[in-house]
C-alpha cells in the first residue's frame, strides 16, 4: 500500500484532532518505531508505511 506523506499527515491530524498534537507526536520517539521519531521516518516510502501502521494500531486500540 503506497501512502503519501501528505495523506499520512491528514490521517494523523484526524486521529490526534489538531495539527499541534500531530506535530508533537511526530517529534516524539516512539518505542514501536525503534525509539525513532515518526518525523524522522517520513523521508522514505517504507518509513511512511511504518508510521502509517503505527497510527493504524493506535486507531484500533493497540498500544504503540
Amino acid at each position: 500500500m503506497a501512502i503519501t506523506k501528505t495523506e499520512l499527515l491528514v490521517l494523523c491530524d484526524s486521529y490526534f484532532g489538531s495539527k499541534e498534537k500531530t506535530k508533537s507526536w511526530l517529534q516524539t520517539p516512539i518505542l514501536a518505531l525503534g525509539n525513532q521519531t515518526p518525523e524522522s521516518l517520513t523521508v522514505t516510502e517504507s518509513g511512511i508505511e511504518q508510521v502509517y501502521d503505527c497510527i493504524e494500531q493506535l486507531q484500533h486500540g493497540m498500544i504503540s
